[in-house]
């Protein structure tokens, strides 16, 4: 049943789960003895996005662009600087219809975390060693739930080991006598533990062998079509984005640089940096050969970005504009937003993936 918006929604928009407002997350930067704050971390500054309900939107990017701190904000692991992100839940929670998780209530925080859960890059790290499988999945049964009994929750813990392709015989096994590949389905089973609305996945497979990653992808979109559910897919492997996920959204230096669908994104590029990053996934084609762009110079401090576009400094089209103004992220076509003052005029070519 869809959620009732507020009237300054548009009719599309009806189908909105997540919508992040202006959401800024500053790291402060200390020194002395006192602790003085010199300065901060931009990690995330002023980024809007609108994920719909059952879509998957990837945020993608070099490491420091902001999209693993974007995520945890998403899960209000990090308190947020300013900005909101308004959650509309299948069903109201309380007496609520909409949650600005940025600056929710304490006491609507542990039914947020059954709504919204998170899958972590490492599993070696977020799982506990001195648990076994049937105690790290009935924790969240334990935690959220006193009505659940010890059968009921064994039969569901063996259910969600199902779900993710494991035996219910590894219930009295530990972490250590597991595969990185198993150790992850064992994450996600945990995750859908309470049968959340939203997941979101910090490099879910990063930590993976490259044969156990597109099983991992398969088993999440195959349990993303059986449940219907959200994903924010946070990742710096283009080619497992191009897989998995319907919108594509590139960040830079805390920014949001480019939004498209993820075939309109690869097909139609409008940002310079888009298009060095996807000349840089690899191709198994070796008929295929494709110029690797190379950016000069290094990423700048977030404590100290560039003035007007942040990405000025490393652009290979940069202009005097481009040094003094911030470029607007606009829609240039239907769903397709950039960020860069010449994206009309540039002509960027195709890259094959």
């Amino acid at each position: 049943m869809a959620v009732e918006l507020e009237n300054n929604y548009s009719e599309e928009d009806k189908d909105v789960i997540i919508e992040i407002r202006n959401l800024k997350k500053y790291f402060p930067i200390q020194k002395g003895i006192f602790k003085k704050t010199v300065a901060h971390v931009k990690a995330v500054d002023d980024v809007s996005i609108k994920i719909k309900r059952g879509e998957t939107v990837a945020l993608v990017g070099e490491s420091g662009c902001g999209k693993s701190t974007l995520g945890r904000c998403v899960m209000k692991i990090y308190d947020s600087t300013e900005g909101e992100i308004n959650y509309y839940p299948k069903k109201a929670i309380k007496d609520k219809k909409k949650l600005d998780i940025a600056n929710i209530e304490r006491e609507y925080l542990a039914k947020l975390r059954e709504e919204i859960q998170m899958i972590f890059q490492d599993p070696y790290s977020s799982l506990n060693p001195r648990m076994n499988i049937l105690e790290i999945l009935s924790e969240p049964f334990r935690f959220h739930s006193k009505k659940w009994t010890k059968e009921e929750i064994r039969d569901r813990v063996e259910y969600l080991l199902e779900a993710v392709g494991l035996r219910s015989s590894y219930l009295t096994r530990f972490p250590h006598e597991f595969s990185g590949g198993q150790l992850q389905r064992i994450a996600i089973a945990r995750a859908l533990a309470l049968n959340p609305d939203i997941i979101v996945a910090d490099e879910p497979v990063s930590a993976l062998d490259v044969s156990i990653q597109g099983q991992i992808i398969n088993l999440m979109k195959k349990l993303q079509k059986d449940l219907g559910l959200t994903y924010l897919f946070i990742s710096h492997n283009l080619a497992l984005v191009d897989r998995i996920a319907d919108r594509i959204v590139v960040m830079y230096l805390g920014k949001v640089m480019e939004v498209a669908a993820t075939s309109e994104l690869v097909s139609n590029i409008k940002h310079p940096y888009t298009k060095a990053l996807l000349s840089a996934v690899p191709i198994a084609d070796p008929t295929i050969k494709q110029k690797r762009i190379i950016l000069s110079g290094n990423i700048p401090s977030p404590s100290n970005p560039p003035t007007g576009c942040v990405f000025h400094t490393r652009c290979p089209y940069a202009k005097e504009k481009c040094k003094v103004e911030v470029p607007v992220l606009q829609e240039v076509v239907d769903g397709h937003q950039v960020a860069c003052h010449f994206s009309e005029k540039l002509n960027l070519q195709k890259i094959n993936l």
